[in-house]
């Protein structure tokens, strides 16, 4: 035999192996194949067989690409990972704003490549039926042969040779279910994540490849350092947890904060440049992409000082507590410097975190603020309680600077909660922040550029419920969107990111603002900026200042600037032109011709249902049309966004 027909079956046995995957999807995957073999060189930018959850994504600067712990199947060493949550993965690689697929090039030149182009199609169309069977709303499966004018960025190709180096080294391990790709997770954690300006990304991955390398022993260090920092900010997260089980043990708390601090001290000298733009309340920007992998440590890093907290307010009456908050508030002054110690007037906009979800000890974080104040604006003796709040809040507040941390937080975190969960938490939410007075325009400034690097703002209503506000929840910094219709009572929960993905490109930057006029009616003002894949300005953009009573209008008017703009290109037919229409569901709303509504039996009175066709075919677009609840809020239906991304996930318009 050829050495090419060895390959078309070693690739076709390889196809086999796939075809074993459990519906727990719990399978890990590797080719057995040599990179340099004929068949594999027009696959080396790597093949994806399915479009969901199957995928690499570059980063805004194009230097990061997904972690190999999220999905891969590709024909170049693959991973298969368990996830638990089939949901919650779909919407993660969604909001993380995923713009690049891997399909598969030019296989269809050589007759040989053609039995495999129809294998994978085969084998495409059974794994989506198996898919389904898990999550009926999973989008079909594709598998589509690109042509030549496909430019392929110089470091995918370089990850992908590497991703195949590990795929050889590999070849006797087909199918375990245990193991995990640890080469490709080191790679990333030690070499991608460092923010260090004298190691380029091209050095980083040469660090890799060559072990021998200067630049693989610095990044080692750091590695190791920083690894040692984490297990012990673990160990005295569990014990400030053991502290909260029994009086008796919260004599430790100083040493605890002792701890803190000497974790503290060496990250910041280790990530530098992050920390002067944390401390300086700058927006960091890219340098949140370097570092984001490290990420995780300020969410655990901020209940902690909030259970904190919590202890002093609970044992404040305790002589032992007193001692030892003698004792970090002498420490604390000596070994950071932060600055003027009167209270940060706007901390008690920035979050606010419920009971329920810190347990028996948990303290409303608001109530500590008002005790602080009200104990820092009287000389009794409890005084350095009150500064002891002071510090630790001023800690936190430093933390909390790291505002798109929090967005990056989101991908190592399950956001998703019940309906029920939302509704307590949003009625807590609005319930605090009307006795507080806080300005959901503050809000949102302080936790602003969540969603490509827009903000919602709102007006703030004393008495009146607000046409829409979003609110930031501790709890996993769950994203939480209050959605009110403006058509009676009816009110949404869903995590912001998610809603704000729905209707706009991933290429667009956006902007709302909600005001009231001297008349004393709401307006809504939108304005969309187009951009690159990296997000850069390109020049198109569109004001758009309406009245919210005439939400026909806005979503016409929105869709009209988004459909001429000529940036906005559809992939279903390039080159044609494609229009939308609009039905307002009424008493007597009869189906348009889009497919798939029929299907439907839950669109409500009052509700806008868009669908696309190409007015060059004149005909419609199969299932592909969304739902929105009122023009100024849009979210997706499930039934009816699932098949519209199906050929195009980047035009989510549609």
């Amino acid at each position: 035999m050829s050495d090419s027909h060895n390959n078309l079956t070693e690739f076709c046995n390889w196809l086999q192996l796939l075809k074993a995957i459990d519906r727990d999807f719990e399978a890990l995957l590797w080719t057995s194949h040599d990179p340099t073999d004929t068949l594999f060189e027009h696959l080396r930018d790597g093949v994806i067989l399915a479009r969901v959850g199957l995928f690499l994504e570059e980063n805004l600067e194009g230097e990061r690409i997904t972690p190999a712990s999220d999905y891969f199947l590709t024909t170049d060493g693959a991973t298969f990972r368990r996830e638990k949550n089939i949901n919650f993965f779909l919407r993660k690689c969604s909001l993380l704003g995923v713009k690049r697929y891997f399909t598969l090039k030019d296989l269809e030149r050589d007759v040989n490549r053609i039995g495999v182009l129809r294998t994978l199609k085969s084998f495409s169309k059974k794994l989506e039926k198996k898919m389904k069977k898990v999550n009926p709303s999973i989008v079909r499966f594709d598998v589509i042969p690109l042509t030549e004018e496909r430019n392929v960025n110089e470091l995918d190709t370089e990850i992908t040779y590497y991703m195949n180096k590990t795929a050889h080294r590999q070849q006797n391990n087909y199918y375990n279910k245990r193991q995990r790709n640890e080469e490709t997770e080191i790679f990333y954690e030690k070499y991608m994540s460092y923010n260090d300006q004298d190691i380029t990304p091209e050095q980083k991955l040469e660090a890799f490849l060559n072990k021998s390398s200067p630049v693989h022993n610095k990044i080692l260090q750091l590695r190791q350092k920083e690894l040692g920092y984490q297990r012990k900010f673990l160990n005295t997260l569990e014990k400030i947890i053991s502290s909260t089980t029994a009086s008796a043990e919260i004599s430790n708390l100083g040493d605890i904060f002792r701890d803190l601090e000497e974790i503290l001290m060496p990250l910041k000298k280790l990530h530098k440049r992050l920390f002067d733009k944390l401390l300086k309340n700058v927006n960091p920007g890219p340098v949140f992409n370097e570092l984001k992998m490290d990420f995780w440590i300020y969410a655990p890093f901020i209940i902690l000082l909030i259970n904190a907290l919590n202890l002093i307010e609970k044992f404040e009456k305790n002589a032992l507590v007193k001692q030892e908050l003698e004792l970090i508030k002498s420490d604390m002054q000596k070994q950071i410097n932060l600055g003027d110690s009167s209270f940060p007037a706007s901390f008690d906009q920035l979050f606010y975190l419920p009971r329920q979800h810190l347990g028996n000890y948990g303290m409303h974080l608001s109530a500590i603020i008002k005790s602080a104040k009200k104990e820092l604006s009287s000389d009794n003796s409890s005084k350095h309680v009150s500064d002891s709040h002071v510090l630790l809040i001023k800690i936190v507040q430093r933390c909390m600077k790291a505002k798109t941390a929090m967005d990056d937080v989101l991908d190592y975190v399950n956001f998703s909660v019940g309906e029920n969960a939302n509704k307590r938490i949003i009625r807590d939410l609005g319930s605090q922040l009307s006795q507080l007075k806080i300005s959901p325009e503050d809000l949102a400034s302080d936790f602003g550029s969540l969603v490509f690097e827009g903000k919602i703002l709102h007006k703030w209503e004393k008495d009146k419920k607000y046409t829409n506000r979003y609110m930031v929840c501790m709890q996993k910094l769950i994203l939480i969107c209050h959605i009110h219709n403006g058509r009676g009572n009816k009110i949404m929960y869903t995590p912001i990111r998610e809603l704000e993905l729905h209707l706009y490109d991933p290429r667009l930057r956006f902007n709302v603002l909600e005001t009231m006029d001297s008349t004393g009616d709401q307006s809504l003002s939108l304005t969309v900026v187009i951009t690159d894949n990296n997000r850069s300005p390109l020049g198109d953009s569109f004001n758009l200042k309406c009245r919210t009573t005439s939400s026909y209008d806005i979503l016409k008017k929105t869709l009209e600037n988004l459909f001429k703009s000529s940036r906005i290109s559809s992939k279903f037919h390039p080159r044609h032109t494609h229009d939308y229409e609009i039905h307002e569901v009424t008493g007597d709303f009869k189906k348009p011709r889009v497919c798939g509504l029929e299907k439907c039996s839950s669109i409500l009175s009052g509700q806008f249902v868009v669908g696309v066709y190409c007015k060059t075919c004149k005909k419609y677009y199969h299932n592909h049309c969304f739902v929105t609840n009122s023009p100024e809020t849009p979210y997706e239906d499930g039934k009816f966004m699932a098949k519209a991304k199906e050929r195009d996930f980047v035009h989510t318009l549609v």
